[in-house]
């Protein structure tokens, strides 16, 4: 290669490496998209309403989805969190308030008067097809009694399906739907929900065969119309949503260490104070007016001077400011046992690292939204709850 040509040669080189990067991030770009679109299909086409006119069976997508991400590993992705409000409301000033004024109450007359039904409950019912694998009862005429009713609930809670399965019953009068069936004397519907998978469980072939055996007694000792999911399709999206469960299944964990060993009655002091429960061997939190724990602290048995505090990131909301919460709640913690929170490896938690994981659960929540799952949301605590 002549020297008087070594600059145009080196130019050359350096395009086509620019070149051949640019066609390799396009490329991997357009693989993260369809791996989405993937997910995004096997969530809304759902297990499908067995009585719907489009009725879809229990399954997410079709065969071409199934392994969009099956093997790849489950990766701890942490991200960004909405900027802590102001003390004071915007337009507020530092003069003293005004005394509030009264507000008229909105009056239900309904309640006054007792021959009016309340229209207490809600006015869909509380079924996820995409997770679910449901069951409609329809009484071939009339109503359903109080009489059947109450063999439903006797019925399941004879069965091993008491605490895994859900049912909801429309009232008669009101149109509205409740999961409790307390003072109910005519249901115009019923639909029974089993979830298929979850982080504790995945549907099995067994357990798929008994609740079918028993969704065909209910309707034969109610007189009920029912129309039952096909067993291999409750299996085959069982496992859909397994692997989507594998995959986003992840949590925020750092360290709160001290100098000197904790004193557990301490901790417990602490704990109860900061919100948490304690369960045995360690503290819960959960989301409020759920029994879903969000945060949990567990003390170490091999070092007693350190404890393990992290967020369940499939079970927050990234409208709630989860992450000022987590740190909220550590730096409370680490003031009340004179600790401070630090990584994996010790080192305490700066500005730097806590830039990045806010990036990170920025990212991981717009991942879960993508596919469907939304963190926090209905679905997302229930597939990724453990009962």
């Amino acid at each position: 290669m002549p020297v008087d040509n070594l600059p145009l040669w080196i130019g050359l080189a350096l395009v086509v490496c620019m070149g051949v990067g640019y066609a390799w991030r396009a490329k991997k770009n357009r693989t993260t998209d369809q791996n989405s679109k993937d997910f995004q299909e096997r969530l809304t086409i759902g297990v499908g309403d067995p009585l719907a006119d489009d009725s879809q069976g229990p399954s997410f997508a079709g065969s071409a989805a199934d392994d969009a991400f099956r093997g790849q590993p489950s990766t701890v992705r942490i991200g960004s969190r909405p900027e802590p409000a102001s003390g004071k409301m915007e337009g507020s000033s530092g003069a003293a308030e005004t005394q509030a004024q009264p507000v008229q109450e909105e009056l239900d007359f309904n309640a006054m008067n007792p021959a009016v039904p309340r229209n207490v409950g809600r006015l869909s019912a509380d079924v996820d097809s995409g997770i679910e694998a449901v069951v409609n009862f329809t009484p071939r005429s009339g109503t359903f009694d109080a009489e059947k009713i109450r063999a439903i609930e006797s019925m399941l809670a004879e069965s091993r399906f008491g605490d895994i399965v859900r049912v909801d019953y429309q009232n008669g009068k009101t149109g509205r739907w409740s999961h409790s069936s307390k003072g109910l004397s005519s249901c115009s519907q019923v639909y029974m929900a089993l979830l298929l998978a979850n982080r504790g469980r995945t549907l099995d072939a067994l357990t798929a065969s008994s609740f079918l055996t028993l969704a065909d007694r209910i309707a034969i000792e109610i007189g009920a119309d029912a129309s039952l999911p096909d067993s291999q399709m409750m299996l085959d999206a069982a496992q859909q949503i397994t692997d989507v469960i594998v995959h986003f299944d992840s949590a925020l964990s750092i360290k709160i260490a001290a100098a000197e060993d904790f004193d557990q009655s301490a901790v417990r002091a602490a704990a109860t104070a900061c919100g948490f429960t304690y369960k045995g061997d360690h503290y819960d939190r959960c989301s409020g007016g759920t029994d879903l724990p969000v945060m949990q602290l567990w003390p170490s048995e091999q070092l007693p001077n350190e404890m393990e505090f992290s967020l369940d990131i499939p079970m927050t909301s990234a409208a709630a400011n989860p992450l000022g919460d987590f740190f909220a709640a550590g730096n409370d913690l680490c003031c009340r046992l004179g600790a401070v929170m630090t990584d994996p490896v010790g080192q305490p938690i700066g500005p730097a690292v806590a830039t990045m994981i806010c990036r990170q659960l920025s990212e991981m929540y717009e991942q879960m939204a993508v596919s469907g799952v939304s963190a926090g949301s209905l679905r997302a605590r229930r597939i990724f709850s453990r009962i």
